[in-house]
């Protein structure tokens, strides 16, 4: 996986049509083999260790996610490096710069106040962690990382939903190997990012039926971005 990695990391300019087709057909190939190898045996394993076949499924979503976050991470530094990082990502860099300093969502990208751009104040969440490392790069990790852990909720809900572990694992892989996820991952930093972790866990806590912790998270999702009332309408609908 490195050298081909590496050779299609070459041709900057062709960027973004190779890597994705690489990474896409390295991970899936990868991820068939090893499920491959794995299941073989597993329903003799159920009935033999059942303790230990139910470790298996997380063991690999665990592996996955972590693999998921380090390769996108990586990615996004390079294009850092590179000058292949679009604008946005200073902006808001900016927005946590002078949020951390008691300038709160000051901003003269975004018409001197964040919030008069994007009705965003769940954003200040994130502030706490991007004091630990000052840099854009901080964003460029936070990006992958909420997005990758986003799979998280989702293999809950479908085991919630169909009590098959390994059913559960495939909703979660397909989440990370969707190919606009990808995409968004490597565009830089946008609000998308939390509001997909927080959209999945607020309809994981709805459909067990736990309302209060359901009314705080559906508020802080509210509060991520003004467009994501159209999705929380559909909550609605789902109640």
């Amino acid at each position: 996986f490195l050298p081909l990695l590496t050779i299609c990391l070459k041709d900057k300019i062709s960027y973004n049509s190779q890597i994705w087709f690489a990474f896409l057909f390295i991970i899936v190939l990868g991820i068939f083999f090893f499920l491959k190898a794995r299941l073989i045996d597993w329903q003799a394993e159920r009935k033999r260790y059942p303790a230990k076949s139910s470790i298996i499924p997380l063991a690999i979503l665990s592996s996955f996610i972590l693999f998921y976050i380090l390769v996108f991470t990586l990615l996004n530094f390079l294009r850092y490096d590179w000058l292949m990082t679009i604008s946005d990502v200073g902006g808001f860099n900016q927005i946590f710069w002078n949020t951390i300093r008691g300038r709160i969502f000051h901003s003269t990208w975004y018409c001197h106040n964040f919030l008069g751009a994007h009705m965003s104040p769940a954003l200040i969440l994130i502030a706490p962690i991007y004091t630990l490392w000052q840099d854009p790069r901080m964003l460029l990790f936070l990006q992958p990382f909420f997005t990758g852990i986003t799979a998280i909720p989702i293999y809950l809900i479908a085991y919630h939903k169909l009590k098959d572990k390994f059913l559960s694992l495939v909703f979660a892989c397909c989440w990370l190997l969707h190919p606009f996820l990808s995409r968004i991952n490597l565009c830089g930093f946008y609000e998308a990012s939390l509001a997909s972790f927080l959209l999945s866990l607020t309809f994981l806590v709805l459909i067990k039926q736990r309302i209060k912790t359901y009314l705080l998270l559906a508020f802080l999702c509210l509060m991520t971005k003004e467009d994501m009332s159209l999705l929380m309408a559909f909550f609605g609908v789902y109640i």
